[in-house]
């Protein structure tokens, strides 16, 4: 889960889940436009099974952190993209992979999470609102 992803935590959590799932289908076809279209293929299922965790949970539990959201949604991300990579390769191949995802999953959920949290103040007075 790309710094990219940001953009759709905030979308989230601070617009809409609507404008969430624009944004993460937007992003994918960007990704279509510069990258191809496994990587496309790779963006979209990532994207939208993770903006799908996130509205979940964020329904399920009302006060949860955006930490926690925001892990979940890397781990749910990295395991899309396992699953399609997986159509492509052989499973077994690529198991020694799934904790490199486990872990990278983490660290850059909890890293979007803080740099949401840092970016939220600049994007509300940019966008003229109040928090």
């Amino acid at each position: 889960m790309g710094l990219s992803n940001v953009a759709v935590m905030f979308a989230l959590f601070f617009i809409d889940k609507k404008t969430a799932l624009e944004v993460g289908v937007l992003k994918s076809l960007f990704v279509l436009l510069t990258r191809g279209v496994m990587a496309s293929v790779l963006s979209l299922v990532g994207g939208i099974s993770s903006i799908l965790v996130m509205i979940i949970i964020t329904s399920i539990f009302k006060n949860v952190s955006l930490s926690v959201v925001s892990v979940f949604s890397a781990l749910t991300h990295n395991l899309g993209q396992f699953l399609v990579v997986s159509f492509v390769y052989s499973p077994t191949s690529l198991l020694p992979y799934l904790p490199v995802l486990v872990i990278s999953g983490l660290i850059f959920g909890v890293l979007n999470a803080i740099l949401l949290r840092a970016v939220e103040g600049p994007f509300f007075k940019l966008w003229g609102k109040e928090r």
